[in-house]
This record gives C-alpha cells, structure tokens and sequence, in this order.
C-alpha cells in the first residue's frame, strides 16, 4: 500500500496543501469546520502526521559566541535525541505555520515571542532566558542570574573593592526587552545596596576596539578599583584596550567576566568569570520538550546555574597602585 501524502487529502477534501498542512501543524488560524474535515480524512487514510522536527527559533541568522554556543548546545543535544531541528529567524516566524513541528526552542532571549506564540501555535516551547507563559504551553530555562552576579561581586567585595565599574553593550544596563539582562542587572543592583558599592559606575559600548578603549578611558578616569564586564564576549576586546591603555590585570585594576570555557582556557592570565552551563541548557531544553509532547510530570520553569571558572584577575584592593 502506497504511503498517503498531504497531496492525498487535499485532493479528498479539496482544500490546498498548504491548508492541510497548517491544520496537521495544529495551526489556530484554521476555521473548526476546515480542521474538523482534514482530521477526519487523514484518519481515513491512516495518515500518520508525527513529526521529527523541532523549530529552532533565533533572533539573527549569525550565531556567533553566546547565541551561537547556545544554538549549538541545542541543536546538538536535539540530533543526540533523534530529532531534526529547524532553524527559524524570529522576523520570519510566520512560516512556522506551514511546516509539522512538535515542538520549538527559542533562543531568541526576547520576550517578544512569548507574547505571539499563543496565536501561532498549539505545540510546546521552551524559551530560553526569556519569559515563559503557562496559559499557552511556554516554559522557561533560565540562567541563574542571581548566583552568577553573586559569584562574581562576592569575590570583588571579598578583596576589598567597592569602586567596581562596569561595562556592557548598548542594552546592558537599559534593557528593552531582553528579560535575561533586565534580571542580570537587577541583580547588581541588589548587591550594591546590600554592600555599599556604587551603582552608576558604568559604560556601555559596541562590540568594537574604538568603542571599548573610549568606553574603558571614560571608566578610568572614575578611578574604580576593579571592573566587572556584565556581557558575554567582551573579554578578549577589554583585554586588548586595557593592554593599549597599559593597565595592568590585576596589578593595576581587578577583573571578573562574564565569560565561556572555550575563550578562558587560551588566556593568560586566566580570568576570574562565569561561564553559561551550554550544555545543561541543551539537556534540559530536549528533556522539557520531551515531557510535555509525552505528558509526564508537572513541568515547571527551571533556573540553571553558572559555572565558575577560576582565575588570577582579582588582587586585594590594598595593593592597587595605579598612578
């Protein structure tokens, strides 16, 4: 017996392929009469419309550093567990419509998407570090924002700074709609009412040497003790302009990062950060995706804490003797 296709109902039921597929994709936009006629015929063909594929949902089609080392831990963990992700740009998500999935990953890290999806579709996502909404069948993996920040600060703090300045991109400090950055923010701010550091000693600037060495001058010329860089990937651009400003780690100024393994373990010397759990997220993101297709269990929002990577960038602030 030959094997039925979507051209096979729509044929029997005379709507188009791409109609048949929407209501096998459980799309809301389909009216119940339309849904109610296409279901029954893919049951009197025995059609079987399981799928594989799980969208992969991103803001920009250039992954590199965070969102790249995130959309790999995914799409690695998801090939392990024998599904088929599908790559889809979040400007672009319409065509979601059109194409089977059980389910979707965001790694959009906005909150736009949880706003949306309701009206998009009846399969589960998981949002990566943005908001969840349990009404439609979105949960949340989050990063621990909380205990990275806490890491990080404490040591500062354990050594004696309190004149910590920090440096971000252009939304770190003033975040629009990145709920994971609006979090790691307030989490600062929470510890330097708790410690009595100052809280306005930052700067904000571009992924570019220019932009950091400008924003760098600015922060110096504060004469803060220690910096703590409050975004992934900026690492290696602050280490080159500090070397051009002849600011010495950590003789002359303490560091502590935001950072990732696979950049902390060819530097020298090692930085003191904390790193994304990458593949804990990609884990725990199929295992989400799994119990809620299978519904087992109460699924729930998780929180995933950073690791630590220890370094030698944080001296005592007593021994600062920058001219």
């Amino acid at each position: 017996m030959n094997r039925t296709t979507l051209k096979d109902i729509a044929e029997a039921t005379g709507f188009s392929i791409s109609t048949v597929s929407r209501v096998l994709a459980n799309s809301p936009r389909i009216s119940r009469d339309t849904r109610r006629i296409v279901l029954a015929a893919s049951e009197r063909f025995h059609y079987n419309p399981q799928t594989v594929n799980v969208a992969l949902i991103v803001y920009s089609p250039i992954l590199t550093g965070y969102l790249g080392r995130l959309c790999s831990a995914v799409a690695s963990e998801l090939l392990r567990s024998g599904f088929n992700p599908v790559i889809i740009q979040l400007d672009r998500i319409e065509c979601i419509r059109d194409i089977p999935i059980c389910g979707a990953v965001s790694i959009a890290t906005v909150n736009k998407l949880a706003r949306i999806w309701g009206e998009m579709h009846e399969r589960p996502l998981i949002c990566l570090n943005s908001q969840s909404n349990h009404l439609d069948n979105i949960y949340r993996l989050s990063s621990n924002e909380f205990q990275g920040m806490k890491i990080l600060v404490d040591r500062l703090k354990e050594n004696g700074h309190t004149r910590i300045a920090r440096l971000g991109s252009e939304h770190t400090f003033h975040p629009l709609d990145n709920w994971s950055s609006q979090r790691r923010n307030a989490a600062y701010l929470a510890l330097a009412e708790k410690y009595g550091l100052t809280p306005d000693l930052y700067a904000e600037a571009e992924h570019t040497l220019p932009a950091v060495l400008n924003a760098l001058s600015h922060l110096m010329s504060r004469k803060p003790t220690a910096l703590l860089l409050q975004t992934e990937d900026y690492l290696l651009p602050v280490l080159h302009a500090l070397k051009l400003l002849k600011i010495r780690v950590p003789e002359d100024l303490s560091l502590a990062a935001w950072s990732s393994e696979d950049v902390h373990d060819h530097l020298y010397p090692p930085p003191f950060a904390v790193s994304q759990d990458y593949r804990r997220f990609g884990e725990l993101a199929v295992q989400t995706l799994k119990n809620l297709n299978d519904r087992r269990g109460l699924p729930s929002d998780v929180e995933v804490d950073y690791k630590i990577l220890p370094g030698q960038t944080v001296a005592p602030c007593m021994h600062k003797k920058r001219k």
